[in-house]
Parts: structure tokens; C-alpha cells; sequence
């Protein structure tokens, strides 16, 4: 591959991870102006505190790390792993899209292909528990494209995927 055809690759790379990289910057404006009384950190709390609850899991475990670090931030949680999953999902399309032509590459990144991620690029779609399962989801991903994959990870990963889907309503 010549010197050209590599910086080509790469540009091609950089704007398949564009919007992810845009809606994280208009996340961050966004994010910014939230309050610890956002549906954003809100809709985290839900906690087994008044019994027992779909999607209280996740509550359960946020609210008993606050009691140990005060300083915790609900709203960045969600911007960092909301801005995770955008990134993840980009990487991912980038990579495996990399033996297609320029052209065809980016018509798959921009096209409505990625409505399932689209969500993540909007700043008031971000924030949301489903993070949680999408990110699970990319770590089988990534584990059943290894070389050896390991069937006791890969169980442990369904578990851990089943608690998340428990854990919010995703």
C-alpha cells in the first residue's frame, strides 16, 4: 500500500469516528448545564430503596457507592459512558468496514445503517441505562473475535449482559 493510499485509509478511518466525536462534543455542552435532578441522573437512582424493582440494580449499586465516595457524579457517569459507547460503536463499524472502498465506507458510517447508534449522538438520547447493555454487547463482540475464545467468559459475559438487562431497561 503506498504513503498515499494509507493517509486516504486513515482520513477515511477519522470520519467514520466524526460524529461520535461530535455529538460527544455537543454531549459535553449539553451535559454541562444538567443538575443532580435531570431524568439523566434520575432515571439511574431507581433503587430497590422503597422495595423491590425492575431496574433498581443499577440504583442499588450507584447509590451505595456515593455513600462511600459524596463526590460522585451521576450526570458524568452517563456522558462517559454514553460518549464510551459512541466511540465503541464507531471504532467497531470503522474496523470492520476496512477491506470496502472510501465510498462505501462512509455511505455505511452516515447512513441511516447506524439508526441502532444514533441515539448515542443525540445529547438528550445519552445518559441512558441501555449504555450499560451496549457496552456488554461490545465486550462479547470483542471476546468472541479473539483468537481462543473462552467459553467461561463468554458465559460469564451472557450473565453479566442478563444483570444489566435486570439492572435497567434495556
Amino acid at each position: 500500500m503506498t504513503p498515499a493510499m494509507k493517509h486516504s485509509r486513515r482520513l477515511v478511518d477519522f470520519m467514520m469516528v466524526l460524529p461520535a466525536i461530535f455529538a460527544s462534543i455537543r454531549g459535553a455542552r449539553y451535559f454541562s448545564t444538567l443538575g443532580p435532578g435531570s431524568w439523566q441522573s434520575t432515571d439511574w437512582l431507581i433503587s430497590y430503596e422503597a422495595g423491590p424493582i425492575r431496574r433498581g440494580f443499577t440504583g442499588y449499586l450507584l447509590r451505595e457507592a456515593a455513600a462511600h465516595f459524596p463526590s460522585l457524579n451521576v450526570v458524568k457517569i452517563s456522558f462517559v459512558l454514553t460518549v464510551l459507547a459512541a466511540l465503541a460503536a464507531s471504532f467497531y463499524i470503522a474496523k470492520r468496514t476496512s477491506e470496502m472502498s472510501s465510498l462505501q465506507r462512509l455511505a455505511i458510517g452516515w447512513s441511516p445503517y447506524m439508526y441502532a447508534v444514533f441515539w448515542l449522538f443525540d445529547p438528550q438520547g445519552g445518559g441512558r441505562k441501555e449504555i450499560l447493555a451496549i457496552g456488554i454487547i461490545f465486550l462479547i463482540v470483542v471476546i468472541c473475535r479473539g483468537r481462543r475464545t473462552n467459553t467461561q467468559i463468554l458465559q460469564a459475559s451472557c450473565l453479566i449482559i442478563f444483570a444489566a438487562t435486570f439492572g435497567a431497561s434495556a
